[in-house]
């Protein structure tokens, strides 16, 4: 889902508003955008954001790469992380999974996960609704309402990267 889509979902979920450039609205999507999306992929490990790779430690450190947004996983037994450079004392390389912020960094959702899309608009939705209806009690609703997607997200994800049915969502 592109930047444009996105906000026009999240919009219309706080009743009629636009997205016209140099508008409020417009001002409040790009204000919350990137951080509606960085709160929903924190919710959990998502299979489709997680990238493993392999890093070559020099003197036994290495940069995180660019699109490292959270360490979950290394091959390392024992290692220090100072900014974006991970240390373990005596190792070569290390295999290490991560999510990736690609989603933040281009303001895109999946279009293979409408749940989890849902999720983000719901939660863009309640991040602006504050400042664009005064209305507190519906930013409330709208952030359970996407919290209860993520939910449902998780547990879709969870059953396709755990079974071991050919049809898991049947």
């Amino acid at each position: 889902m592109d930047k444009g889509t996105y906000y026009m979902h999240a919009l219309a979920r706080l009743g009629d508003h636009n997205d016209i450039a140099g508008s409020d609205e417009h001002a409040a999507c790009e204000m919350f955008a990137q951080h509606a999306i960085a709160v929903c992929l924190d919710y959990t490990r998502w299979t489709w954001a997680t990238i493993a790779t392999t890093l070559t430690l020099t003197n036994g450190t290495a940069q995180l790469p660019p699109d490292c947004l959270r360490l979950q996983t290394t091959s390392l037994p024992t290692y220090q992380i100072h900014g974006r450079t991970i240390h373990a004392e005596g190792a070569t390389t290390a295999i290490i999974t991560y999510v990736s912020s690609t989603f933040i960094d281009t303001v895109s959702l999946p279009d293979y996960e409408p749940t989890f899309c849902e999720a983000c608009i719901l939660m863009l939705a309640a991040m602006m609704a504050p400042r664009l209806t005064n209305n507190l009690n519906l930013a409330e609703k709208l952030k359970q309402e996407a919290y209860a997607r993520l939910h449902a997200a998780k547990v879709k994800d969870a059953r396709i990267s755990d079974s071991n049915d050919q049809t898991p969502e049947l």
